[in-house]
């Protein structure tokens, strides 16, 4: 009966609920932005693709919690790279800030939002994270 008890609650168990869940998932971002590349990267889902793929060979290899696959892939997915002229772009409400893909800018701030200089909306309006200077992801072949 503990058997299945403590499976039960491993199978519930969320990214960020264990010690290591937190630097687990840096360490498997440092790897996709080494390994995939984000402005030479010719389409968006080729990324997230390449993401993925190292974040499902990290759970196998058990350097990161199944759990936490999720969270590599959609900090992959909301991101600016295989996207050229995006930006991420904070936009705050009485609420919370919330981070927005955007085609340029102007479509940012035009939405009261400050461009961010991060490729990703996981980092990029975060408490010293990238907001404040505009990050978008380059053309292919553009520096």
């Amino acid at each position: 009966m503990a058997l299945v008890l403590a499976t039960a609650a491993l199978g519930w168990a969320k990214c960020g609920d264990g010690p290591g869940d937190a630097a687990a998932v840096a360490a498997a971002r440092v790897q996709v932005t080494a390994n995939c590349g984000c402005t030479g990267v010719p389409k968006h889902g080729t990324y997230v693709t390449c993401a993925v793929g190292i974040a499902r060979r990290r759970v196998e290899a058990g350097t990161l919690p199944r759990q936490c696959l999720s969270v590599v892939k959609g900090c992959a997915a909301h991101s600016t790279c295989g996207r050229p002229g995006f930006v991420t772009c904070c936009i705050a409400d009485a609420n919370a800030t919330r981070c927005k893909l955007k085609r340029d800018e102007a479509r940012c701030t035009a939405k009261g939002g400050i461009p961010g200089n991060c490729p990703s909306c996981c980092d990029a309006c975060a408490p010293g994270g990238c907001s404040g200077a505009r990050t978008s992801a380059a053309a292919p072949g553009a520096p």
